[in-house]
């Protein structure tokens, strides 16, 4: 009899669980994605059990070393069993080189929900350099110093202001 009531229990406040449970779903960019720029542009969708709703969300990360919040989005009209879709865009800009974690907690109805943390690396796309003169194997005859020339090609999206 006891074994019987208390698996009914469990099945019951795992039914309510069920019934009030808000998902989180990290879109993009997709996990292990690696960004050249520096200017995370990260989106979620939140989901709220059948007859919630969704109040906000926010954004997560590790990119300044700590976790923490980094943003909160409100949502401006609150409905009932609507899907609400987070885009995070410039918040987090000029990031330093790196592999960061990220993440968005939904929160509605008092119930609040994280997805599994995403990573992201952050890596800056390297110009091209190509030395045009002096031709490969010269050398100075009076010891003196050599003119080297080089040109230089951004990589797409970027400018080169200057090469040294």
């Amino acid at each position: 009899m006891k074994k019987s009531m208390f698996i009914l229990g469990l099945i019951l406040m795992l039914s309510l669980f069920l019934v009030y449970a808000t998902t989180t779903l990290l879109t993009s960019p997709i996990d292990n994605y690696s960004d050249d720029d520096g200017y995370l542009d990260l989106k979620g969708t939140c989901t709220p059990s059948s007859g919630q709703n969704i109040t906000s969300a926010t954004l997560y990360s590790n990119v300044d070393g700590t976790w923490k919040a980094n943003k909160t989005l409100s949502v401006g009209i609150v409905g009932i069993d609507v899907v609400q879709y987070f885009n995070f865009t410039n918040y987090i800009n000029q990031s330093a080189e790196g592999t960061y974690k990220w993440n968005i907690l939904c929160t509605g109805n008092d119930t609040t929900s994280f997805a599994g943390n995403n990573t992201i690396k952050v890596q800056y796309a390297r110009p091209t350099i190509a030395t045009t003169s002096p031709a490969d194997g010269s050398y100075s005859l009076d010891g003196e110093s050599i003119a080297v020339v080089c040109t230089a090609s951004p990589a797409g999206g970027w400018n080169i202001s200057a090469v040294s």
